[in-house]
């Protein structure tokens, strides 16, 4: 008979894990929104996993949970503070150790700072001009600006902070004396400001008339339109009126109209016709110019150049007889007739 004896196998308890260090990958002191990278270095049996608790202040603000594999934990903060982890380590057979990290400092964003605040255009310019500031700044994260506009001290416009454009346009309707200040802010809204230099805006120039010219020479005859046009330049729309003369007297007003320069008229008599132009900016700035004299003549007397009639001579008593008049002359032609018999 075949005995078996079981002999006692004595099993040793597995070694726990052992961490010999947890470090950051940056030293002490960071900025806000700097990626921090933790290495917990650890020892033990089979596939080690790891946790994290982060501290801010020594308040534990977040946790990850154990994963297996991965020895690294990289957070990025958000506020500033006194940092620091505490790293877990576990064994398959759950045997757990800890450690802690030294602290590590994040202190808040560096405010934004600005360089310079200029303008596209030099002092002066005139009323009218587009005028564009530009503000050179920099910063932590997507800068934010606003803009405050002033004329001779008064604060007239606000532009609020809109992202990513540091340039702010504006066309002066009004002569004075301008200058902006731009805000600048970061994320964590931290603000700066700063003012540009003066930049002193004229009224514009007024109108000027290069010419007042008649589309016909002198003389003309009464009946023939006549159009004057007045070559001018100015700020803004230009509006135009006229004063029409004969024989030095001021005949016909035509008030102010808006992008017209001409104006058109057809003498009915006789005489020497000159305008006198008036052009008005949008400020009132006003000038006026007189044309040269054009002499307009009586038309002249109608001319017959012929009389015929439509039958040859002789022809019997009873026959109608139709005779025309060719002439040539201004505007209707009136007609009238005698007939003779024997001269009588």
């Amino acid at each position: 008979m075949l005995t078996m004896v079981m002999l006692p196998v004595s099993v040793a308890a597995g070694t726990p894990p052992k961490i010999t260090s947890v470090t950051a990958n940056k030293g002490s002191p960071q900025a806000v929104g700097t990626a921090i990278t933790w290495t917990c270095k650890a020892t033990g049996s089979g596939t080690l996993r790891y946790a994290w608790y982060v501290y801010r202040d020594g308040e534990r603000i977040l946790t990850r949970w154990y994963q297996s594999g991965s020895n690294k934990f990289t957070y990025t903060p958000t506020r500033p503070g006194v940092y620091h982890v505490r790293a877990f380590v576990r064994d398959p057979g759950d045997a757990q150790v800890n450690l802690t990290s030294d602290k590590l400092t994040v202190n808040p964003l560096p405010p934004p700072q600005i360089t310079s605040v200029t303008a596209n255009k030099g002092s002066p310019q005139a009323v009218g001009t587009a005028i564009t500031w530009t503000c050179e700044a920099t910063g932590s994260g997507t800068l934010r600006y606003a803009w405050y506009l002033y004329r001779d001290g008064e604060h007239i416009l606000t532009q609020w902070y809109q992202s990513g454009s540091n340039k702010f346009t504006y066309t002066p309707t009004r002569p004075g004396v301008y200058h902006v200040r731009v805000f600048v802010r970061d994320p964590d809204d931290a603000q700066v400001s700063y003012n540009s230099g003066k930049l002193t805006v004229n009224p514009p120039p007024p109108p000027q008339i290069t010419s007042v010219t008649a589309n016909k020479g002198s003389p003309q005859s009464v009946g023939a339109a006549i159009t004057w046009t007045c070559e001018a330049t100015g700020f803004g729309t230009l509006r135009y009126a006229w004063y029409l003369y004969r024989d030095g007297e001021h005949i016909l007003t035509q008030w102010y109209q808006a992008g017209s320069n001409k104006f058109t008229y057809t003498p009915t008599r006789p005489g020497v016709y000159h305008v006198r132009a008036f052009v008005r900016d949008p400020d009132d700035a006003q000038v006026s110019y007189n044309s040269g004299k054009l002499t307009v003549n009586p038309p002249p007397p109608p001319q017959i150049t012929s009389v015929t009639a439509n039958k040859g001579s002789p022809q019997s008593v009873g026959a109608a007889i139709t005779w025309t008049c060719e002439a040539t002359g201004s505007g209707t032609l009136r007609y009238a007739w005698y007939l003779y018999r024997d001269g009588e």
